[in-house]
């Protein structure tokens, strides 16, 4: 696991996790519910409207099918 607790040694848990995005977006004045995958979602658009080949994208989030990456049709 690439993360790791403050002292270095242990993975963090999941739920420090969810705790520091749930505190994250109130203080930001989110009202709509923010998750773990709202943020990759979020990195990852933001990689595409830099300009990112969606390839690229699509390796970084470990996608096996380029649909699972492919923006939807809004």
């Amino acid at each position: 696991m690439v993360t790791a607790d403050e002292t270095g040694r242990r993975p963090i848990r999941r739920e420090a996790v969810l705790k520091a995005i749930g505190a994250a977006a109130r203080e930001a004045g989110l009202t709509k519910p923010v998750s773990c995958h709202t943020l990759r979602h979020s990195y990852a658009t933001g990689l595409l409207e830099d300009g990112l080949d969606l390839r690229f994208i699509q390796g970084l989030l470990g996608h096996h099918s380029i649909r699972s990456t492919a923006p939807m049709p809004t």
